[in-house]
C-alpha cells in the first residue's frame, strides 16, 4: 500500500499530467494533430500489460518528439520515428551491454553526452513552453521539477506538477480559467453554469 500511495499514483499523474501533455503539445507545435484521447488510451493499456514484466509507463515522450521534431521536412519526419524504434528494440536487446558499458563511464560524461543530443530540442522547447500566458506556472513547474525536492517520499516531477498548477492558479487565474474553457470548448464539452 505504502508503494501504491509513494511511487504508482505520483507515477501515473506524472505520465498523464507531465509526459504526454508534453508529447502532444511539441507535436502540435510541429503542426501534428495527434490523437490525444487514443494514445492516452494506448499509453495506459500499454502500461498495463508491460507492468506486468517489470517495466516503467508508456508515454509519449516530449524529449523523444522533440528530438524527432526539431530538424528536417516535415514530409520526411516519419523517417526519424521508424529509425528512433528501430534503435529504440536494438538497444532493448543489447541492453545488458548497454549497462555494462554504461557504468564504466562516467556520469558527467553520458550525462553531457544526453544534453548535447537534447540542445536543439530544449532550445525549442523552452521557447515554447516560456513564452505562452501561463508562463508563470511553466516555469514554477519546470524548476520544482529540476530541484529534485521529495516531499512524502514523493519525487520531484510530481511536486512540478502541483506547484506549477498552483502557481498558475493563484497568480494567473484568469488566463488559466480562459484556457480551460477554450480547451473544453474545442473538446466539445459544455459548461454547466
Amino acid at each position: 500500500m505504502r508503494a501504491l500511495l509513494e511511487l504508482v499514483l505520483p507515477l501515473a499523474i506524472t505520465v498523464i499530467g507531465i509526459h504526454n501533455p508534453q508529447g502532444f503539445a511539441v507535436l502540435e507545435a510541429s503542426n501534428y494533430r495527434p490523437p490525444v484521447n487514443a494514445l492516452t488510451l494506448a499509453c495506459g493499456g500499454g502500461s498495463i500489460v508491460s507492468a506486468l514484466f517489470g517495466s516503467v509507463p508508456i508515454c509519449v515522450a516530449g524529449p523523444s518528439n522533440a528530438a524527432m521534431c526539431s530538424n528536417g521536412r516535415a514530409e520526411q519526419r516519419f523517417v526519424a520515428g521508424i529509425v528512433y524504434g528501430l534503435l529504440f528494440l536494438a538497444f532493448g536487446i543489447f541492453a545488458p551491454v548497454a549497462a555494462d558499458l554504461s557504468s564504466t563511464l562516467p556520469i558527467a560524461f553520458i550525462g553531457v553526452l544526453g544534453g548535447l543530443a537534447l540542445l536543439r530540442a530544449l532550445q525549442s522547447w523552452m521557447a515554447i513552453a516560456f513564452s505562452g500566458d501561463l508562463s508563470l506556472g511553466a516555469l514554477t513547474a519546470f524548476l520544482v521539477a529540476l530541484s529534485g525536492i521529495s516531499i512524502f517520499h514523493i519525487g520531484a516531477p510530481f511536486w512540478g506538477l502541483v506547484f506549477g498548477a498552483a502557481t498558475s492558479w493563484l497568480v494567473e487565474r484568469a488566463t488559466l480559467q480562459a484556457a480551460l474553457q477554450a480547451r473544453l470548448d474545442s473538446n466539445g464539452v459544455r459548461r454547466k453554469s
